[in-house]
Formats: C-alpha cells, structure tokens, sequence
C-alpha cells in the first residue's frame, strides 16, 4: 500500500467510530469471525482496545490482519484500523459490490 492510499483511508475512517472492542479475552475464535462478518459489509474497521486488555495492540492488529486476510491502515495507541483486500477475492473469484469497485479503482489509479 502506497503512502497516498494509506492517507486516503485515514481519511476515510476519521468519521467512523470503533466497530469492535478488544478486552480483556483479547483475540478470541469468536471475535475474529465476528470481524470476517463485519468486512462482508465494510471495507475499513476500526477497532478500539480497552484499558483491561494488556497486550500489545501493535501486535493484536497484526494477528487480526493475519486472520481475516485484511491490512493495517493505522495503529494508534488504542485503536487500529483495518482495511479489507479486495485484490484476495479476486484471486478467489468472489463478485465484489460497486462501491468496493469505484474504491478498487481509485486505488489503481494512483
């Protein structure tokens, strides 16, 4: 991911609010479906780490992203924000909405 494409989804996700809270559990199997679930109607996750949760969130984001096959747009303090890879569903053949393809092609286009 380009410098310009990470700022562009920055820009994006300052609007959006925490989808996700990662506690004290920290990363279970259920929440890691739960966000899989959540990229089949959103392209950016932002997630937020509580005080109760003592690892590491630089790491709890690389796990996630590992995961559900997304990519770290940002790591901040307590929260992180993920965007989903389109280009991975392309290789596996699945049909992508309109609006992820007008974002599909902004990307390819810079």
């Amino acid at each position: 991911m380009t410098s310009k494409q990470r700022a562009y989804l920055k820009s994006l996700a300052n609007n959006l609010n925490p989808v996700f809270q990662v506690g004290k559990s920290s990363l279970t199997p259920e929440f890691t479906k739960g966000i899989e679930e959540a990229f089949n109607t959103r392209e950016l996750l932002k997630i937020a780490v509580l005080k109760n949760c003592f690892d590491d969130p630089n790491e709890i984001a690389q796990v996630v992203a590992e995961r559900t096959h997304s990519q770290v747009v940002q790591v901040i303090q307590v929260l992180f924000i993920f965007h989903f890879l389109l280009n991975y569903f392309f290789c596996v053949g699945v049909q992508l909405s309109p609006t992820q393809l007008l974002t599909l092609n902004y990307y390819t286009s810079l």
